[in-house]
C-alpha cells in the first residue's frame, strides 16, 4: 500500500501511475477535498480499470494483456540485469546487452527478451548510442502487440494530455505547458511543448528522427484544429551523441522546421540569415530573434511573446513553470536578482509576486529585449531592470550586495550545453 498525502498528492500519482508501475500496488489518497479529487482524477486518467472506489479510496491496478515475442530482431539482456526493465526503465544500455539476434539497422523496431527468452518489451534500435534501446512498449500493456510506433506515441500523447488535464491544464491562466517531457512520459529523446495554438517539438533521439511522420502525424490527431503549427527542432549535439548521421541537422540557418498555416511565414523568417549557436551549446540552441514570429502566451495569468523557433529548447522553459510559480510565492518584500534571465520569466514572476524591485541580467541583448517587451506587457516595467552583462562578472562585481538570487544557466549544467 502506498499512501498520498498533502497538496501534491495528485502529481505523486501521475509519477506512480502514468509510468506504468507494475504489480499489484494499492494507492489511497488521502487530503483535502479538491486534491483528493483531482488525483482521483488523475488515478481515473492513468488507470482507468484501477479505480475501486471514489476519492479517499483505494485504486488497485488494473488487469494486464500477455504480450509475446514476435520479432526475428531482438535484443537479449544480459543475466542478471532483466529485472531493471521489467521495472520498468526505458534505456537498455549497451553494458546490459548479452546479445543481438537479427541484425537489426539502427532505427528497426526490436522486441527485448531476457537470458531465458522470456519477452520484456520492445523498442527502436539503436547500434551507435549508448542506448542500444529506447523502449516503446512493455509486457502487459494493449498497445504491445502491433509494434506500432505511430499507434504508441498516439496512446502516450493522449495519456500525457489527459494527465495535464487532470492537474488542470491549460486553464484560463495557463494556456503554454510541456506536453511530453521525454522518459517521464515515456517517450524517450522526445520533448513536446505547448504554446496556445503552437506545438513545438524537440528530437534529441535517432528513433524520433526516424519516425517523424509517426510523430507528427499523432500530434495532429491528438490536436487536430487546436493546433495551427507544429515546430520541429532538432537539439543537434544530443543527435550526434545518439549517433545520428543524417543529412538534415540543423544549420545555423535553419533553425525549425514547420507545418501548419503558418509554416510559410515561419519558414521564411527561420532562413533569412545566419543565426549561429549560442556559445558553448548546441547548434540546435539559436539565438533568440526579434523578427521571427512570436506567440502570445499565458503563464500563471502572466503574458509573454516567446518565438518558438528560436531560442533556447523550444523557446521558452516550459519546464519551469512551478518553479517560476515557487519563486512568485517568495518574492514579497524582497529585492530579487535573476541571473541568466534570458526573457523574464523568473523576474517577471518575481515582480508579480510583491517584490521591492527585480534585476535581470542576461549577455544576450534580444533576450533582454524580449524580457523588456514581456514586462511592459504585464505592466511590470516600474519594477524590472535588465541588464546586459557577463552573469559571472556581474556576480563578482555584486558579491556585496544583499539579495535573493535567482541562477539558472541555460547552457552550463553540463559539458555539453545541456
Amino acid at each position: 500500500m502506498i499512501q498520498v498525502t498533502g497538496r501534491r498528492a495528485e502529481k505523486a500519482l501521475l509519477l506512480l501511475l502514468c509510468l506504468g508501475k507494475r504489480g499489484s500496488t494499492a494507492f489511497q489518497v488521502r487530503g483535502p477535498v479538491a486534491t483528493t479529487q483531482r488525483a482521483t482524477a488523475a488515478v481515473r486518467v492513468c488507470r482507468p480499470t484501477a479505480l475501486s472506489s471514489v476519492a479517499g479510496g483505494v485504486a488497485e491496478p488494473g488487469t494486464t494483456v500477455a504480450c509475446s515475442r514476435k520479432l526475428s530482431k531482438a535484443v537479449v539482456v544480459a543475466r542478471g540485469k532483466a529485472r531493471l526493465f521489467w521495472d520498468g526503465n526505458p534505456l537498455v544500455y549497451g553494458g546490459a546487452v548479452s546479445r543481438v539476434e537479427g541484425d537489426p539497422a539502427a532505427g528497426d523496431v526490436v522486441d527485448v527478451i531476457d537470458s531465458s527468452g522470456k519477452f520484456i518489451a520492445w523498442g527502436v534500435y539503436n547500434p551507435d548510442s549508448m542506448y542500444r534501446v529506447r523502449v516503446l512498449a512493455r509486457e502487459g500493456e494493449a498497445v504491445c502487440h502491433d509494434r506500432d510506433v505511430g499507434a504508441v506515441v498516439k496512446e502516450r500523447l493522449l495519456t500525457a494530455r489527459d494527465a495535464r488535464r487532470a492537474i488542470g491544464l491549460p486553464n484560463a491562466k495557463t494556456d503554454t505547458y510541456r506536453l511530453v517531457n521525454g522518459e517521464g512520459d515515456r517517450l524517450s529523446g522526445l520533448v513536446v511543448d505547448v504554446f496556445a495554438g503552437v506545438v513545438g517539438v524537440s528530437s534529441s533521439a535517432v528513433w524520433v528522427e526516424a519516425f517523424r511522420p509517426e510523430i507528427e502525424g499523432a500530434l495532429g490527431e491528438v490536436f487536430g484544429a487546436d493546433a495551427t503549427e507544429i515546430i520541429w527542432r532538432r537539439s543537434d549535439g544530443r543527435l550526434q551523441q545518439d549517433g545520428w548521421k543524417g543529412n538534415n541537422l540543423s544549420s545555423p540557418g535553419v533553425v525549425a522546421e514547420t507545418t501548419g498555416a503558418d509554416s510559410e511565414a515561419a519558414r521564411g523568417a527561420g532562413s533569412s540569415e545566419e543565426v549561429g549557436a549560442v556559445g558553448g551549446g548546441e547548434t540546435g540552441e539559436k539565438r533568440l530573434r526579434s523578427d521571427a514570429p512570436s506567440t502570445v502566451v499565458r503563464e500563471h495569468g502572466l503574458e509573454f511573446e516567446v518565438r518558438p523557433q528560436f531560442g533556447q529548447k523550444t523557446g521558452f522553459y516550459c519546464d519551469q513553470r512551478e518553479s517560476r510559480q515557487a519563486v512568485r510565492e517568495l518574492s514579497q518584500g524582497k529585492n530579487v536578482l535573476d541571473m541568466f534571465c534570458y526573457s523574464g520569466g523568473f523576474a517577471l514572476n518575481a515582480a508579480a509576486g510583491g517584490a521591492l524591485r527585480v534585476v535581470g541580467v542576461d549577455s544576450s541583448q534580444p533576450a533582454l529585449e524580449e524580457a523588456q517587451v514581456n514586462a511592459a506587457r504585464n505592466e511590470l516595467e516600474g519594477l524590472t531592470e535588465f541588464v546586459k552583462d557577463d552573469a559571472l562578472n556581474f556576480m563578482k562585481a555584486s558579491c556585496c550586495r544583499r539579495a535573493p538570487a535567482i541562477i539558472a544557466p541555460p547552457l552550463a549544467a553540463t559539458p555539453d550545453g545541456g
